[in-house]
Parts: C-alpha cells; structure tokens; sequence
C-alpha cells in the first residue's frame, strides 16, 4: 500500500483535532496538500480504470 501523505506528529495539530478543528480549517495551507492527494488518488484510479496493474 503506498503510502500518499504523512501527517506530522505535531502539537499544533493535535490541539486543533482535539477541539474539533479540522486539519483545513485550523492551517489553511493543508488545503493544497490534500488536494494534491485527491489528484494522485484519481491519477490511481483511472490508471487502474483504464487496465493498467501496478
């Protein structure tokens, strides 16, 4: 299983889950990382669509 993002053990981030803040919310700049990973999971899918084994 490839592994497509990696989140940080960080604090910051962990006091924003821990108060119900989303990742996106509480760091914007996350947005563009999580939409990166959206591309190369669509990327995956289509190539497994289109017949391709990986």
């Amino acid at each position: 299983i490839p592994i497509l993002l990696t989140i940080p053990l960080d604090t910051g981030i962990a006091r924003l889950y821990s108060k119900g803040i989303t990742l996106i919310e509480g760091i914007p700049q996350w947005r563009e990382r999580f939409l990166g990973l959206f591309d190369k999971i669509r990327e995956m899918v289509n190539e497994r669509g289109s017949g391709s084994k990986r």
